[in-house]
């Protein structure tokens, strides 16, 4: 039986997997996902052996995608002294940036890949409705959005999230945001509150920035306050 045993099936069937093979003293069993707890794993630490948690923070939907961008990703690693030593190896050996995950913050952790991955979907779907309201589809959308997403992106890798921040509320153009909001309001009510509010949460970055005077943050501010 092997030393060291990757549990990678679908989350709800980690129990069921640990629960129905045999494990012996001396083992180290890892599961892969990213939100369950490795307290899963307890048939294998009941039979004395190491459990833990090895996740790479990177989208799996396409295989060869995701073999070209899992260099340089980050895997969280939830294991004991002797086996983080081990995982934290692999993962420097496949071109990852291992890091120490604190127990009990895995559903967290977790969470936050969801900014980074399907929530750009979600976004890119909104945009898209918006798209469809003057007669373009879909796929012209999220063609025109794409370079701009990847535009973004590098800014960001180049200057971080604030110095990488671009659009009128860097700038603190309240008359373009008000004209956007006036435009996204055409499309529905649901669709400019959302817009409000994503506009709101970019603030602080702009003023991180420290580009915006005194004065244009206010009228931001007021601009963006819930609408009755």
């Amino acid at each position: 039986m092997a030393d060291l045993v990757f549990i990678a099936v679908p989350d709800d069937a980690i129990a069921s997997v640990a629960a129905q093979l045999r494990w012996r003293s001396g083992q180290f069993v890892v599961h892969c996902s990213g939100a369950t707890d490795i307290a899963v794993l307890s048939p294998a630490l009941e039979a004395g052996a190491a459990i833990g948690g090895f996740h790479p923070l990177q989208t799996f939907t396409d295989p060869d995608v995701a073999l070209a961008t899992l260099p340089g990703c980050t895997v969280a690693i939830e294991a004991e002294p002797e086996l983080f030593s081990i995982l934290e190896d692999i993962a420097t050996v496949i071109g990852c940036r291992p890091f120490a995950l604190p127990r009990g913050a895995r559903a967290r952790y977790h969470a936050t890949g969801s900014y980074g991955a399907q929530f750009i979907n979600a976004l890119l779907l909104e945009a898209s409705a918006v798209w469809e309201s003057f007669g373009k589809d879909r796929e012209a959308a999220v063609s025109a959005l794409l370079p701009l997403l990847k535009g973004t992106i590098a800014a960001i890798e180049q200057g971080g999230l604030a110095h990488g921040l671009a659009g009128p509320v860097s700038r603190g153009d309240a008359g373009t945001i008000r004209r956007q909001l006036e435009g996204i309001a055409q499309v529905g009510e649901a669709h400019v509150a959302l817009f409000r509010e994503l506009t709101r949460l970019t603030l602080p970055l702009a003023i991180e920035r420290g580009t915006l005077s005194a004065a244009q943050i206010e009228a931001l501010r007021a601009l963006l306050e819930d609408k009755p």
